[in-house]
């Protein structure tokens, strides 16, 4: 029986056009999750704020609506690094996004933010939460917001790259599978603002959380780990992208 077999052109010709496909579609999203309202659900930390510091313009979001701060792998993330369960609350609400808002009044308190309403399983929670959860790490480590900013050259990227980095360590010490992660920081991130302003380009924040989770020197604290990201890595993954 005789059976036609395609030819190597019509591959490439697939190829190529699946290859322009998803450059455009890879565009889209990320002209999306820059915008200042993102049109896609799970575009995380998508917005040009400092560390996601500003809570919605009218915080209704006045309980952990979907009992996230229960949940055992971000209960195990907080453990990790090494968060205060009384210094930590969450809460979720139709007009949230993805942020972490820190009170220093009358001492450092911080509250997760998530959207509720947007169809998203609760599974696809994870990423963005432990990454906020990062951003926790960040503020008690520097104590406020301006310390935190100041400790990191004023620039937004290296603390989102930063809390990027640190979601990738604990993705890795928890055995959590970090294709989740990565879809949701290859779509977001931000192209054309001064690196400052930036919460670093998407491919970026992939090498960021892709450093975390691979990171060699295990013997080191998570707090020498993070000041080595910050001391070196974050240099090289600039250098490699093409960054200044």
């Amino acid at each position: 029986m005789y059976v036609r077999h395609a030819s190597p052109e019509w591959f490439r010709y697939f190829g190529r056009a699946t290859f322009l496909l998803r450059c455009v579609w890879l565009l889209t999203v990320a002209v999306a999750c820059g915008a200042e309202k993102p049109r896609f659900p799970n575009c995380l930390n998508a917005s040009e704020q400092p560390a996601e510091s500003r809570p919605p313009k009218k915080d209704t979001c006045g309980s952990d609506a979907l009992s996230l701060g229960r949940d055992e792998t971000i209960s195990n993330a907080r453990r990790f690094l090494g968060i205060d369960q009384g210094e930590l609350s969450f809460a979720g609400c139709a007009s949230a996004v993805f942020r972490t808002v820190p009170s220093e009044t009358p001492e450092l308190t911080l509250r997760v933010y998530y959207p509720t309403g947007i169809g998203l399983a609760h599974a696809a929670y994870i990423g963005p939460l432990i990454h906020e959860l990062a951003h926790v790490f960040q503020f008690t480590r520097a104590g406020s917001l301006s310390k935190l900013m100041a400790s990191h050259e004023e620039s937004i990227e290296r603390v989102e790259l930063g809390a990027d980095f640190i979601a990738g360590i604990t993705a890795a010490r928890l055995n959590l599978e970090p294709r989740a992660f990565l879809i949701n920081l290859s779509i977001v991130g931000t192209y054309g603002l001064p690196a400052r302003d930036s919460h670093g380009r998407p491919e970026d924040r992939a090498a960021a959380f892709r450093s975390g989770y691979f990171y060699q020197n295990k013997n080191l604290s998570l707090e020498d780990s993070y000041s080595d990201f910050q001391d070196n890595r974050f240099a090289q993954i600039k250098h490699n992208s093409g960054g200044e």
